[in-house]
């Protein structure tokens, strides 16, 4: 993950009749954290999640939802 040609790392920018390729150095892993809640209802489990992602040290402003929906296995 931490080679040059990795795509992360490259960003291809044309404006016009300027072409440029910027690279930049990131780290490859993403953290996240955040808190869900778990129902068992009927024998189906209903879950809601929302999290926070965190790249470079920077935590996102927008969370993510997640609701899930399946049967107890």
């Amino acid at each position: 993950p931490y080679s040059e040609g990795n795509a992360l790392f490259t960003k291809v920018v044309n404006s016009g009749p300027i072409h440029a390729v910027v690279q930049t150095r990131r780290d490859p892993v993403v953290e996240g954290f955040g808190f869900g809640f778990r129902v068992n209802l009927f024998g189906y489990f209903l879950r809601t999640d929302v999290a926070w992602g965190v790249q470079d040290g920077v935590v996102a402003q927008k969370p993510l939802w997640y609701w899930s929906f399946n049967l107890d296995f």
